[in-house]
């Protein structure tokens, strides 16, 4: 009979500390089961992680189960907000194993299928991008370039179609981790890598361009570096620019920079 909004009352002090993680679990699985109920639980768990952390306690194995089973749900429906930072939070915290990388692939896919389907944006979940790139790399970028050009090409626009100020979701990729999956379909997957990483940045905002570690790790390890160059070239022409062009592209800024 309670309007489910009103177990948010849970997350806050320390509510729930003294629940075994087991009880937890099956009353956050309750409330998720309810209309807008998602938002409620993924909010809860992630203080209950936060509690854990503050005091020095290992997360249960039951609350990362809860948290694996909340986000594997994909609750991307139009007009659901399930708090990207929250559910970042649980993805940090409960994806990090070997054996999550299936789990974190199923996530990446759900969110790609909405996005497709316009029932939510990148925008909306940048946090969880970065949270499942850089827990998962390997399973979450197969799970963005599995398909056909079509569903590639999709990818690329989830990931480098954001404000510059919000951050590339792929910057969390480490050079190693970005290499070591190219490396297993080298044809096609180093221009796929040229077309999401941020290829060059600034050390300081009056200071000149100079090339990303991604980028210097693609070039200098790709077996045709020039096609990776190729890519790269093609992202430095401005897609709007007032004045001079040529002065724009001396700059070599463009959105996806």
């Amino acid at each position: 009979l309670v309007p489910v909004r009103m177990y948010e009352g849970l997350s806050f002090g320390r509510a729930t500390d003294a629940l075994a993680g087991s009880v937890l679990k099956d009353l956050l699985l309750l409330i998720a089961d309810q209309p807008d109920g998602a938002a409620v639980a993924l909010r809860i768990l992630r203080m209950r992680f936060f509690a854990d952390r503050t005091g020095q306690r290992k997360h249960e194995p039951e609350l990362l189960e809860a948290g694996r089973r909340l986000a594997r749900r994909g609750p991307f429906a139009k007009g659901v907000n399930t708090g990207d930072h929250n559910l970042a939070e649980v993805v940090n915290a409960c994806f990090a194993s070997a054996d999550a990388g299936p789990a974190a692939a199923e996530v990446m896919t759900r969110l790609k299928l909405a996005v497709e389907t316009r029932d939510t944006d990148s925008f909306r979940n940048l946090n969880l991008m970065k949270a499942l790139l850089k827990v998962q790399p390997t399973a979450v970028l197969d799970a963005l370039f599995d398909g056909d050009e079509k569903d590639r090409q999709a990818s690329i626009r989830m990931l480098s179609h954001l404000p510059r100020s919000l951050g590339n979701p792929a910057d969390v990729v480490s050079s190693d981790a970005l290499v070591d999956w190219c490396n297993r379909d080298c044809e096609s997957r180093y221009p796929l890598a040229a077309e999401i990483v941020t290829c060059a940045r600034r050390a300081d905002e009056s200071g000149p361009l100079v090339w990303s570690d991604q980028a210097k790790a693609l070039l200098a390890t790709a077996p045709d570096p020039k096609r990776v160059l190729a890519v790269f070239i093609k992202r430095f022409r401005p897609m709007s620019w007032s004045g001079s062009r040529g002065a724009m592209r001396e700059t070599g800024r463009r959105y996806e920079e």
